[in-house]
């Protein structure tokens, strides 16, 4: 027999059948005798089949006999035992084979059988622990359950072992794992199906909030034991400890309520939630109800003041909850509801420096005191101005509010009654009376207020303002803000004159405010030269100006002014003129020539709308001009700059009056045409936008002239007619040669830029000439009326057809004004010609002709535009600035014009946004960057409106479904839809015409939606290829995507947290072609499937026809309302977020109603724009109103893809391209 094991109680069919070790095999053998023969030698083996010797081949090596008496056959013993180490591998089975060889070599051979090596312990699954089971929830190590009753602690559980049987099973329970602190180590009984369990009040578990934590082990037949802990289980049989919730006593109406709580423990199970209530009693919630995580400590009620009654008191009632259920609940105190901000009184601005009456004490008490109790008083402390620049101080009548009472002062230092500008409102002990400020740098303002702002109980707020206290540089030995002087003045003069021709009358004006402190008086002195007072001391009151007409004064003597002033300081101080010489001389008068051309004289001015003329001589020596005939017999004048130096000063002129009339005999026809125009000191003149009459009237050009003594004289033109003069035989001789160089050139004009303008050819007269032929005149002008050129031609020689051709090239090489150019169209502007000019084709010189009845065409070449002038046409034709390189210009001038801008477009000056419109040209590549395949092309800054329509129509969706809005040039012009209003798009049956994407925008994901961040997230997520489209269409829902999603929980966490998940209201305003994407918007539905989303779309310019249309799909509900927000939205439900995309808040001013509705409700706003200079005019637009700021604009992760080319610019523009929020002014 052979038996595996080393135990020698085993027998055959009861030895071991397993083991864990893979080293070592043991066995022992017996019986093995022959009595006749006896056995000799023992031999053994190990196989993985019966009498196999593939793992230990027949060895006599380990085997050990017994000792045996009268063993039979005199061999050696029949029993022994074997052991040898071997390599087993676990899961097989094995088997030991003996062997005895008798003297005769006769072979006996036993076989064991076998056993099996088992490595693995036993597995314990868990099946149900309490009332839990393992598909309910994780009951495994590491979690915890929570329990009500003690006697709820039970288990089941079962065993697995696929190598060897489960031999036995115990389980201990204990506060750790594996410990036995609660049950000691029981055995339990294993059921046939490999189950155990123990049953209900089996053990008594620990209930001072310590785990209960069961430990089961198992045991195999091959010894190895395998163990497993379940959660722990915590028996809690008390509620939370009562809590502290402390809530405002008043609240005002639109103003949220703050609750916070503390106290809320519970030493066995953890607070699971918190319901927070609101009622007219304690524990009541006929007012509010919400649910908040246990993590919460506080909650705003946000809307609930508008259901609350003036009068009636309210209490808050939080209530905690532990994991068992079992709730404890505290009050708030009353809260009472307080309607009215704080009444108010005056702020006075008090004195900085001590003031002294050395002959009345108490009027030096008085002068100094801190406080006022009534008018009279306040008055008498009102500081008019400041008597430093780093402090200011004020006083207040005390604020009083009956219900809530004043919880709180603060103070701001400003540029405006109520503002903050130089410091910020800051809170100042309740208690005081007055304050001082300090550490203020005041250098260079002029007036300055200070506030003080009152808030009650309730949080409602007043503010007081100082009536400004004005500033005082002079008295503190500072120069002035600006210049301070006094002028000697002339009647009708303007500025400072320094001579006059009156002898008897003496005037003088001046200005001090350069220092802002105000005046108490003035006093006026009028000295000559050399001392002698003309004028003693005269008081001026508060007048900034006097005149004396009683004097006698000396031609050729200099006179001046003194001003002594006294400010509100009782500051004084003397400033003088620098003074009129008496000069009686009269002006030299000096000529007037009709025409363009400097110092010559032209009968006749060619057109009908602008006329010019230039005028030399006024006030000049005789000597310094001298007059001559020209050719055409007309006078010119030259002047001899040399002797110049001999005008004395009284005779320079200080400005010219310029008029245009029909008869220089009377004054009311002198300036009939156009009236006197102060054109400064310009030697000449170009009236435009006249109608004037060709023929024989006369018109004539009226020059007055204005000294430096005010001295006044008048020249008259000798008159001009509209048209040509002399024969016209000569001029077309003067004018052949240049009409046939600019003809010889029609490959030029090709080669020209194009001006986005038509040219109107008209015909501007017909004369006969001495030998009785007929010429056709004919001119050209653009459509502001400015003349280009003219032509006159035989009517017999040259057809209207060649003319009209003759005179376009004349004129696109060398106009009469700009540079050379061709239009992009010319028409006639007399329709009737069309006819007579049949024929006519300007195709080859890249001019279209325009008529009745042509066919329409879309635009060939892509159009710039002046940034200044709006003239448009070809890139050619225009430079950018040098240092931003983003605004085009068509000249030097409009480049100087749009650098120099004053008054009030003096904001919008180039030489403020140069350096900003250079760091928004540096986000260019930043704004390309999509993950895209086509992004390249989309993002170029060649990328116009062709271009956009080849790209649809190369993706196959041009003039379908929502593309149809998307490129205004069509591939058939009757589907042209820019006149159709946004909602009347007619609805098509695939929207979307991508088949794949169809069919994926169909249907909600499979998987689990996960936070998206950018485009290629999104595309991998929704399985779309980085060639499709798609993007274009839904960046606009994937923008409000990302607003919910990302920036709103993040800017604004308290509404946030305050979201109900079963409405989330959102108002989406300023909508145009979103009515018609309305079935894009189930994406967002798709991709936020855990809040439902009320969505409301408020638009001006929308049809009539999609006014209250609403759309439903799954978690997504939309309504459309037509109106401005402002005036619609109190229509409606308050809503959670205001989103308003493309918005242009800086563009148009219907937003300034709706950001006022925006600021009194405090809902979060979000606003995209196309490029960051939109961004920053909005910026400006919010502040100006006082409505707080905007946030800094970040690049919008889902842009459209699209680059949106500006004419007037190359900043990166793109739909949606950047992102702000607004910044409300704190309360």
């Amino acid at each position: 027999n052979v038996v595996d094991g080393t135990d020698s109680s085993y027998t055959v069919g009861n030895d071991i059948n397993y083991q864990s070790d893979i080293s070592t095999v043991s066995a022992q053998f017996s019986d093995f005798t022959s009595h006749l023969h006896g056995v000799m030698s023992y031999e053994w083996s190990v196989g993985t089949e019966p009498a196999g010797e593939d793992v230990l081949p027949f060895t006599s090596h380990g085997i050990v006999h017994k000792e045996e008496m009268n063993v039979k056959g005199d061999g050696v013993t029949s029993s022994g035992f074997a052991h040898a180490s071997v390599q087993l591998q676990p899961n097989n089975t094995y088997y030991t084979t003996v062997r005895g060889i008798t003297n005769a070599g006769n072979i006996l051979l036993s076989v064991s059988d076998g056993f099996t090596v088992d490595r693995s312990p036993p597995t314990i699954r868990i099946d149900r622990l309490t009332d839990k089971t393992s598909s309910e929830t994780y009951i495994g190590a590491g979690s915890t359950l929570y329990q009500k009753t003690p006697d709820a602690l039970s288990a089941m559980w079962h065993y697995d072992d696929l190598e060897s049987q489960i031999k036995r099973a115990w389980f201990s329970v204990g506060t750790y794992p594996y410990g036995s602190d609660v049950n000691a180590k029981t055995e339990v009984d294993i059921s046939a199906s490999l189950n155990s369990y123990f049953p209900l009040a089996t053990v008594l578990p620990d209930i001072t909030g310590k785990p209960n934590v069961i430990s089961i082990w198992a045991e195999n037949d091959a010894g190895i034991v395998g163990r497993v802990t379940s959660a722990g289980v915590i028996f809690d049989t008390t509620s939370p400890d009562q809590g502290v919730v402390k809530c405002p006593q008043y609240v005002g109406v639109l103003v949220p309520v703050n609750c916070k709580w503390t106290g809320f423990l519970d030493s066995e199970s953890p607070i699971q939630k918190y319901i927070v209530t609101m009622g007219s009693g304690q524990g009541a919630s006929d007012v509010y109800t919400s649910v908040v995580p246990a993590y919460f400590t506080e909650h705003s009620f946000i809307g609930v003041t508008e259901r609350l009654k003036h009068g009636k008191v309210y209490y808050v009632t939080v209530t905690a909850v532990n994991m068992v259920d079992m709730e404890s609940y505290a009050f708030s105190g009353p809260i009472a509801i307080d309607t009215t901000p704080p009444k108010y009184g005056r702020v006075i601005d008090l004195h900085t420096s001590y003031r002294l009456d050395v002959t009345d004490n108490s009027a030096t008490v008085n002068f100094n005191s801190k406080v006022c109790d009534d008018e009279e008083d306040c008055d008498s402390l009102d500081a008019t101005c400041s008597e430093t620049l780093s402090t200011v101080s004020v006083t207040w009548q005390p604020f009083s509010d009956y219900e809530s009472g004043i919880a709180r002062y603060q103070i701001a230092v400003g540029t405006t009654p109520g503002g903050g500008q130089i410091r910020s409102y800051f809170d100042i002990p309740n208690d005081a009376q007055y304050y001082t400020v300090t550490d203020l740098d005041l250098m260079g303002y002029r007036t300055v207020y200070v506030s003080v702002k009152g808030e009650n109980g309730a949080g409602l707020a007043s503010v007081a303002t100082s009536n400004g206290l004005h500033l005082s540089y002079l008295s503190q030995g500072l120069p002035p803000v600006s210049h301070i002087g006094i002028n000697d003045i002339f009647r009708n003069s303007i500025g400072d004159v320094d001579f006059q021709e009156s002898f008897d009358t003496f005037r003088g004006s001046w200005d001090v405010s350069g220092d802002p402190c105000s005046i108490l008086k003035y006093e006026w002195q009028v000295q000559r030269i050399d001392g002698q007072i003309i004028q003693p001391w005269l008081d001026m009151g508060v007048r900034t100006s006097g005149m004396n007409d009683g004097l006698q004064m000396e031609s050729g003597a200099l006179y001046y002014s003194l001003l002594r002033v006294t400010n509100a300081l009782n500051y004084t101080y003397i400033i003088r003129s620098n003074g009129v010489t008496i000069q009686q001389d009269p002006l030299i008068p000096g000529k007037v020539f009709d025409g363009d051309i400097t110092g010559y004289d032209l009968n006749f001015q060619p057109s009908r709308t602008w006329v010019s003329a230039n005028w030399d001589g006024f006030g000049l020596p005789s000597a310094a001009i001298a007059q001559f005939d020209v050719i055409s017999g007309n006078p010119g004048l030259h002047v001899n700059k040399d002797i110049l130096s001999e005008q004395t000063d009284h005779q320079k002129v200080t400005y010219y009056e310029v008029a245009v009339g029909t008869d220089r005999r009377f004054p009311k026809t002198r300036d009939n045409i156009v009236p006197f125009t102060n054109v400064g000191r310009n030697k000449s003149v170009t009236f435009y936008n006249l109608d004037l009459v060709p023929g024989s009237g006369l018109y004539y050009f009226t020059v007055k002239a204005y000294s430096a003594s005010y001295s006044i004289t008048t020249a008259i033109s000798n008159g001009f007619r509209i048209g040509y003069d002399g024969s016209i035989a000569d001029w077309t001789t003067k004018r052949r040669e240049n009409e046939q160089n600019a003809l010889t050139k029609i490959e030029e004009v090709k080669k020209l830029p194009v001006q986005d303008t038509i040219w109107m050819i008209d015909e501007y007269t017909s004369l006969r000439d001495d030998d009785g032929q007929n010429h056709r005149i004919l001119s050209v002008m653009d459509t502001k009326n400015l003349y280009i050129g003219t032509l006159m031609a035989n009517i017999l020689e040259l057809s209207l057809v060649q003319q009209c051709r003759d005179l376009i090239c004349i004129c696109a090489l060398t106009p009469l004004a700009g540079k050379p150019r061709r239009p992009k169209s010319v028409t006639f502007k007399d329709p009737s010609y069309a006819e007579k000019a049949a024929g006519l084709d300007l195709s080859d010189l890249g001019i279209k002709y325009m008529y009745d009845g042509m066919p329409k065409e879309n635009e060939p070449v892509k159009m710039r535009t002046c940034s200044v002038c709006r003239l448009r046409g070809t890139k050619e034709l225009f430079k950018k600035c040098s240092s931003c390189q983003a605004l085009l210009y068509c000249s030097r001038d409009c480049q100087k014009k749009d650098w120099n801008r004053k008054g009030d477009m003096g904001a919008h000056s180039h030489k403020i946004w140069c350096k900003k419109m250079k760091m928004y040209m540096s986000k260019t590549e930043e704004m390309r960057q999509f993950p895209f395949t086509y992004a390249q092309e989309t993002t170029s800054e060649y990328f116009d409106m062709a271009a956009y329509k080849t790209f649809l129509e190369k993706q196959g969706v041009l003039d379908q479904g929502l593309w149809r809005r998307e490129c205004r040039l069509h591939g058939d012009e009757t589907k042209c839809l820019c006149s159709v209003p946004f909602g009347e798009l007619p609805e098509s049956e695939d929207p979307i015409f991508l088949p794949v994407e169809s069919s994926i925008l169909d249907e909600a994901p499979e998987k689990e939606a996960k936070l998206l961040h950018d485009w290629e997230a999104y595309y991998e997520y929704r399985g779309f290829r980085l060639d499709s489209p798609i993007a274009i269409l839904l960046h606009w829902p994937m923008t409000l995507y990302h607003i919910i999603k990302f920036c709103y929980p993040n800017d604004h966490p308290e509404w946030w947290d305050s979201v109900d998940s079963s409405c989330f209201k959102l108002d989406l305003i300023g909508v145009e072609k979103e009515v018609e994407m309305l079935c894009l918007f189930k994406e967002l539905g798709y991709l936020c499937p855990d809040i439902t989303i009320d969505i409301i779309l408020y638009g001006v310019e929308i049809s009539k026809d999609v006014h209250n249309k609403t759309y439903e799909h799954n978690n997504v509900k939309i309504q459309i309302v037509k109106g401005p927000y402002h005036k619609r939205a109190d229509e409606h439900r308050k809503p959670h977020l205001v989103v308003g995309l493309n918005a242009g808040l800086g563009a148009y001013q219907m937003w300034g109603q709706s950001l006022v509705k925006l600021r009194t409700d405090r809902i979060p706003a979000y606003f995209t724009d196309y490029c960051q200079y939109s961004c920053e005019c909005a910026r400006t637009a919010v502040e100006g109103l006082t409505f707080g700021t905007i946030s800094d604009p970040v690049v919008n992760p889902f842009r459209n893809p699209v680059r949106k080319l500006a004419e007037e610019n190359d900043m990166p523009w793109y739909s949606n391209g950047f992102l702000y929020r607004i910044i409300y002014p704190s309360k």
